[in-house]
């Protein structure tokens, strides 16, 4: 590696390290950087660190809807204040709000302002971060049906602040919703930068178009995790979704969501070969992360800085600075070919990802 190489790669890494790490002293902050990225718990099972006594405490976010526990593992559903028109081909839109509290304000007024978003029946969002429900609220008296399956309590100084949910919000109701919590593939609640209570979620929605009924499986795979890892999680939701199409009668699926996948991965291989197809990578061009990088080096590449975004678009031939964000969410059918398929850079600036858009046919 060049020196000039060398010292990009660095100074990546130093924009990853908060001021108060930094603080620490030296040996804490050299050893963080091989911690945050990569670290994987392989001998969790499938539940969650809990911290004690959480099983009696009110939460703060959906007051009367039970304990913080109880809400970690029961979806919350909110009625539309109003109805809403639907177009006989509905319109799904798919994106990752970045776990930002403030791009969910953001997301409430284009719904308002926006056709790309004012005319979609479904709108399934990843990383929906909210300090109180009134946001969702918000969305209930534009006409929308919420369902929202807690995926985090963020924490500070042990005490959730925030949450960060999986959420769906249609003009249509809902006619079957199930919440899957998917295998843990990393230890949020042992992070040293981001300690959370909780981990990733898919949920899954039946919706009537005409004389058809579609299940929708949206969903946030752990991107901070070894890929074996995160194809266990996809696939789990899969086969969730097939044990629902069979139960239910359903021939029509899709699976959207942020799937934190790349070219190389071969859970894409496995997906095909159950009968889902790639509708995005097609029509989206981009590389795959670094060949043998590590997430912590391909996010310090592809992170929020315009600096990064403009070595990662020179170094690895991705989309020029108009056109970030370019990691897109994902879209895989089953039974049917959508209408249209939209991979939209411009659609709204308040997601890390590139929203997509599916019109149904």
């Amino acid at each position: 590696m060049s020196l000039i190489g060398a010292s990009i790669l660095a100074l990546s890494l130093l924009t990853l390290i908060p001021e108060s790490v930094k603080k620490t002293g030296p040996f804490v902050w050299l050893s963080l950087p091989f911690r945050m990225g990569t670290e994987t718990d392989t001998s969790m099972d499938n539940r969650y660190t809990i911290p004690q006594g959480w099983e009696s405490r009110e939460n703060p976010f959906f007051p009367g809807q039970g304990t913080l526990e109880e809400v970690l593992e029961n979806p919350i559903y909110i009625q539309p204040q109003q109805e809403r028109t639907t177009r006989p081909a509905p319109v799904i839109v798919s994106a990752n709000l970045a776990g930002q509290t403030e791009n969910a304000y953001k997301a409430l007024e284009e719904v308002r302002i926006n056709p790309k978003l004012y005319d979609a029946d479904v709108l399934a969002f990843q990383e929906f971060t909210i300090e109180d429900q009134e946001i969702l609220w918000g969305f209930a008296r534009e006409g929308y049906h919420t369902r929202w399956a807690t995926e985090f309590f963020e924490l500070e100084d042990g005490y959730p602040t925030k949450t960060t949910g999986n959420v769906v919000f249609t003009r249509r109701p809902i006619d079957y919703y199930q919440c899957q919590r998917l295998m843990p593939a990393k230890n949020w609640y042992k992070d040293p930068i981001e300690p959370r209570v909780g981990n990733r979620v898919a949920s899954h929605q039946v919706l009537t178009v005409g004389d058809q009924k579609y299940l929708v499986s949206n969903t946030h795979i752990e991107d901070k995790t070894k890929s074996e890892l995160r194809e266990r999680q996809i696939l789990g939701m899969v086969d969730r979704a097939e044990r629902l199409r069979d139960s239910l009668d359903i021939d029509r699926s899709l699976l959207v969501g942020d799937f934190n996948v790349y070219r190389q991965e071969p859970v894409l291989e496995s997906l095909r070969l159950r009968g889902y197809h790639d509708r995005v990578t097609p029509l989206y061009k981009r590389t795959s992360r670094i060949p043998g990088s590590s997430p912590l080096i391909s996010n310090a590449l592809y992170g929020n800085g315009k600096l990064w975004r403009g070595l990662a678009s020179i170094v690895l031939h991705r989309p020029s600075e108009e056109h970030w964000p370019t990691h897109p969410d994902m879209v895989f059918t089953k039974g049917f070919d959508p209408e249209s398929i939209d991979v939209d850079y411009s659609a709204f600036e308040f997601s890390d990802h590139v929203p997509i858009t599916v019109t149904l046919p």
